[in-house]
């Protein structure tokens, strides 16, 4: 991943201070010093603000969403499907299946 560590990634706005060593997604909504760097990576190091443009196909690990994202014009995550209620048929061991794959797919950062 080059200079973003994987579980130092969240997403930012301008609106706090970062700290050394903080990887930061910087968002579109962006203010001041950051707005013109939005969907960059800011990086504070040794004082300094760093700000590293993404490429096609790049990837972070977001640890506010818990979740990769992916660069393809924008930052992308993956939401997870809608779990299975209702109908005339129920098949409870199928949606307890589905329900335990959404979640282990949650728990290792494919899904928000």
């Amino acid at each position: 991943m080059g200079a973003v560590p994987a579980g130092h990634a969240g997403t930012h706005n301008g609106g706090t201070t970062l700290e050394d060593d903080q990887h930061w997604l910087v968002t579109e909504s962006a203010k001041v010093v950051f707005a013109r760097h939005a969907r960059a990576i800011a990086i504070l190091s040794g004082g300094g603000r760093r700000f590293l443009p993404p490429r096609e196909g790049m990837r972070v690990f977001d640890r506010e969403q818990r979740c990769f994202r992916l660069f393809a014009d924008i930052w992308g995550g993956f939401d997870a499907p809608a779990l299975p209620t209702g109908g005339s048929m129920i098949d409870v061991e199928a949606r307890a299946f589905i329900a335990d794959l959404v979640q282990s797919l949650r728990d290792c950062g494919l899904l928000r």
